[in-house]
């Protein structure tokens, strides 16, 4: 993972802005596993090259539709009411907790804890449906 992030660091200048992101991460996360399994050869391995292939391409498979995804998302999120929506914005503040949430509206943090599993829930629900009403 950390070959990975190095690899994707050292070309995101190779990165065509607007193109699937996801794919092009998973194109390299793949050569990165490939690469290390060809140096380790004379290493035991329990996964061979073609398990490794086999895996990136389920994988590949099942992101295919990730913009998709974080479209349908984004209308969910754009869906919430007002009030949802600013606890949604202040809980996943950089360094933001339930407690420090709580503490900023003046609610208890079981009561915080309840309104984002309802929000969480209802973001659930709606991208399940969009997602449903897509395919």
């Amino acid at each position: 993972m950390q070959n990975t992030s190095v690899v994707m660091w050292q070309k995101f200048q190779q990165y065509e802005s607007g193109s699937d992101f996801t794919a092009w991460a998973f194109r390299i996360a793949r050569y990165e596993v490939l690469s290390l399994t060809r140096i380790r050869g004379k290493v035991r391995m329990i996964f061979d090259e073609s398990l490794c292939e086999e895996i990136a391409d389920d994988v590949e498979r099942r992101s295919g539709n990730m913009d998709v995804r974080m479209q349908i998302l984004n209308e969910c999120l754009s869906s919430l009411n007002v009030k949802d929506s600013e606890l949604l914005k202040r809980r996943y503040e950089e360094g933001a907790t339930i407690k420090s949430v709580a503490e900023a509206v003046g609610r208890p943090i079981e009561g915080m804890y309840k309104a984002m599993s309802r929000i969480h829930r209802t973001l659930f629900e709606c991208t399940r449906r969009k997602l449903s009403a897509a395919e």
